[in-house]
């Protein structure tokens, strides 16, 4: 049976910390630069951890993005607005505040209309995916294999198999014919194509203006 490497176990154990105190150390930044009250501080600080442990929670239960990112995106505003009573600060992190928030309530009803934003139950995160696709790719260099074949072979479920030959047949570093799926190099193992591949952290929009203005197609645009 396959396992996932040592290098993205302890990668997923790490990152979680480090982006909250990523986000503390920020928020004390924001702090220092408008002139916030600790209170309203404080009160973010609770609310943005409250969203990245929302993270773990979605992927386990298959809940729409659209629900997280409702709650962020008023918060964000509403903590624009109370910043602008404030005659110090920079006026311009205040009003980004305000474009940020705004657009993330925009967005999270798109997903929930659109239905763009549903997640599959115990869906894995972006690195775990990666993970994934390194494994099944080792498993099919040793030999070529069909999707039920996979099953047997790798320890995974099949709707992680599927999501790791996704991301190996969009990166080009397998093909599939008839049912079998075949590695395509021959010259570096698929985890190095894996490396290279700019699309590994897939499902993202193919550029940046395109995912900025997504949310507005609820009004037609």
């Amino acid at each position: 049976m396959g396992s996932r490497p040592k290098a993205i176990r302890w990668f997923d154990r790490l990152s979680f910390p480090i982006e909250i105190g990523a986000t503390v150390v920020g928020l004390a930044m924001v702090w220092h630069f408008t002139d916030i009250s600790t209170s309203a501080i404080g009160g973010a600080t609770i609310g943005i951890v409250g969203a990245r442990l929302w993270q773990p929670v979605k992927r386990r239960f298959g809940i729409n993005n659209g629900w997280g990112k409702i709650p962020i995106g008023l918060a964000l505003f509403g903590l624009g607005i109370y910043s602008l009573t404030y005659s110090e600060g920079m006026v311009v992190i205040k009003i980004g505040f305000l474009l940020v928030g705004g657009w993330l309530v925009l967005d999270g009803l798109y997903d929930l209309k659109s239905g763009a934003g549903a997640t599959v139950s115990g869906s894995p995160n972006p690195m775990e995916r990666f993970g994934d696709a390194q494994i099944v790719g080792r498993a099919i260099e040793r030999e070529p294999q069909s999707a039920d074949e996979l099953i047997s072979t790798v320890d995974l479920s099949r709707h992680r198999i599927e999501g790791a030959l996704e991301i190996l047949v969009k990166t080009d570093a397998v093909s599939k014919r008839n049912d079998q799926y075949y590695a395509q190099f021959e010259d570096r193992s698929i985890g190095d194509a894996l490396k290279k591949a700019p699309s590994r952290a897939t499902n993202r929009v193919s550029t940046l203006p395109e995912r900025i203005l997504r949310p507005f197609r609820l009004f037609g645009l």
